[in-house]
This record gives structure tokens, C-alpha cells and sequence, in this order.
């Protein structure tokens, strides 16, 4: 799980973030328990991130397409079928959840907060994601006191892929090594909305909409590790999972330069470089 806290410019909020950010792991495993199973809501009239919002990845659940179905010829499994061949990542629910914690009720202490419903997006929209960060909110050149979102791919909860369907059930086949002609399944990195391992997403702070922000198609399937916003800057950087080098990306979503730790950085420190072995995942 990760989260995030919001970044407005005023007292309050800056004093907000702090209280919460010293104790953002016991909020996010409250929130979790408590409202990740809740009823999803769709973007507010004026924005979506207030003041003391936080941004919530997590892992959207699992599902067994037409196990449930009316038609007794499509419904359940036939005996001898192991149930986790047919179970595939929920693209209906979640990955990324805001919450509004402006109102902890009292000082941040790893208390339960009861939060009203969340902004969501689902696995089917972005798969799923991990790194997350926020943006100045500046648009067109204007500050709009309202930042954006971001979210980037993740490998954090195992990767999964699939085969085409050859029992004709109307279901993939799940793999559990990698195979011929196998792919991504649905759900793990967006790949219906032209996402992938190397995806960052971009959350519009108003509307709630979401767009593919930038993509390092070298990614193979490791995912992302973190994002930074540079305010100074208006710059993001991304470290890759895959070679290990970190991104420098414009504020448009444009791949500017990398930095490599291992050859650069270590040498200046005193350390043997090490290069990136050049090893890709292979599914």
C-alpha cells in the first residue's frame, strides 16, 4: 500500500501534512480496514483534492468470471479445477483511492478515521500502481491552488499473465511461468487504455480524469518505484525497477535525461561502479 499527502499552500494544510505524514502508515491500514470494501463516488462538482487529501494504492482484489452466473452450464467450476487458474485481477474495483482526512477528529495518533466516500479509479482503468506524488496544481501557467495526481505502474503485488482462452470457458488461461504468446492480464498494468510497466498516470485534481502522463517503454515489467515532483523545477523524476536508472521527465510528461546511481553515483563516493546486467523480464 501506498499513500500520499495532499500539498496545498497554507498553514493549515502544511501542519495537516505533517501530523498525518508522521503517522501515514497506521492511517493508511485504518483507512484500508475499514473503507477500502466502501462504495465508490465520482469526482466532486468543483475538485477532487482538498487540503489534507490522501492518495491510496492498493491491491484491487480478485475475481472467477461467471462463477456466479444464473446459467447453471456457465456458473461455478467443474470438479478437478484448481480455483486459482480461473481467478483474474477485479478490474471493477480499485487500485487508487483519495480520501478526505481534513477532519482526524483530533490530533494524528494511528486513531480510525471515518472518512466520507472516496474518489476512485479502478485496475481497469490504470492497473496497478504504487509510487505516487503531487503536482503545484499550476495550470496554463496559473497557479490553481488545486494539485493533479500521479501514479505509477507497479509489479509490488506479483505479476500475472495469461494465455488465450483454449478451454473455450470464455476465460484466459492463467499462467504460472512464463509461456508462449502470453501477456499481461487485465488489470496488472492498464494495458487497456495503452498502459504498461513503465506507465505513470496523471489524476486531474478537478475533474478527476485520467490520462496517461508518461511512459518508459523500456520497462519490461518490474514497474516503477517512486515518484518526485521538483517544484523549483516543475520536474519529475522516476526510478525505474527494470535498469534501475531514475527518469527525468518535463512537466508535459516528455523523458528529458536518466541518471544512472550505479555508474555515476557510486564512483563519486568512492565505490566500484556497477552497471545495469541488461537482464528483461521475459513472460
Amino acid at each position: 500500500m501506498s499513500c500520499d499527502q495532499g500539498a496545498l499552500a497554507h498553514a493549515r494544510a502544511g501542519r495537516l501534512r505533517r501530523a498525518a505524514k508522521a503517522t501515514s502508515g497506521f492511517l493508511a491500514l485504518a483507512l484500508s480496514a475499514s473503507l477500502w470494501l466502501g462504495s465508490p463516488a465520482s469526482a466532486q462538482e468543483t475538485q477532487i483534492i482538498y487540503p489534507g487529501s490522501m492518495a491510496v494504492t492498493g491491491f484491487p482484489g480478485t475475481v472467477i468470471p461467471n462463477f456466479d452466473s444464473s446459467d447453471s452450464e456457465e456458473g461455478g467450476l467443474p470438479p478437478g479445477v484448481d480455483p486459482v487458474d480461473e481467478t483474474f485481477i477485479d478490474t471493477s474495483r480499485a487500485s487508487l483511492r483519495v480520501f478526505d482526512v481534513s477532519h482526524l477528529g483530533g490530533p494524528a495518533s494511528g486513531q480510525l478515521v471515518y472518512t466520507p466516500p472516496p474518489f476512485e479509479v479502478t485496475a481497469g482503468q490504470i492497473g496497478e500502481v504504487f509510487g505516487l506524488t503531487y503536482d503545484d496544481g499550476v495550470r496554463d501557467g496559473v497557479p490553481s491552488g488545486i494539485p493533479n495526481l500521479y501514479a505509477a505502474a507497479t509489479s509490488l503485488h506479483g505479476i500475472e499473465t495469461v494465455t488465450p482462452d483454449a478451454d473455450d470457458d470464455g476465460r484466459p488461461e492463467r499462467e504460472r511461468r512464463g509461456a508462449a504468446g502470453a501477456a499481461f492480464m487485465e488489470g496488472q498494468f492498464g494495458t487497456e487504455n495503452g498502459g504498461g510497466p513503465g506507465t505513470i498516470w496523471k489524476i486531474d485534481g478537478i475533474t478527476g480524469a485520467v490520462s496517461k502522463f508518461a511512459d518508459i517503454d523500456t520497462n519490461s515489467g518490474p514497474g516503477i518505484g517512486n515518484l518526485s515532483f521538483d517544484p523549483i523545477h516543475r520536474q519529475f523524476f522516476a526510478s525505474d525497477l527494470d535498469t534501475g536508472l531514475i527518469h527525468r521527465i518535463d512537466a508535459n510528461g516528455m523523458l528529458i535525461d536518466t541518471f544512472d546511481h550505479g555508474v555515476a553515483g557510486r564512483p563519486a563516493h568512492g565505490l566500484d561502479p556497477v552497471a545495469d546486467d541488461g537482464a528483461v523480464m521475459d513472460i
